[in-house]
């Protein structure tokens, strides 16, 4: 995706490839490029969760554990929560 407004740009497998890999290195990489302080892009996870390989597999589905416990600390509130857009279920 595009740093200054999250459209999706052609990543040849790259992210993909990335959070799939299980090593120390592929998580810290994941960590680096979502980080506001380094490469910035974490504002736009929801894009990147989405983003597909070329078989059509989401970056999402296709993390190692690392990865997925990296981009889950972006992705969900309180890194385990997912908020739903749109009115609330239950008034009281």
């Amino acid at each position: 995706v595009s740093i200054e407004d999250g459209i999706p740009i052609e990543h040849s497998g790259s992210w993909t490839a990335c959070v799939s890999y299980n090593t120390e290195a592929a998580t810290g990489a994941v960590r680096l490029i979502l980080s506001k302080e380094e490469g910035g892009f974490g504002k736009h996870i929801h894009a990147l969760a989405e983003a597909r390989d070329a078989k059509g597999r989401t970056a999402l589905g296709l993390a190692s554990k690392e990865s997925l416990e990296v981009i889950h600390e972006y992705l969900l509130f309180c890194g385990r929560y997912k908020l739903q857009s749109g009115p609330p279920e239950h008034h009281t």
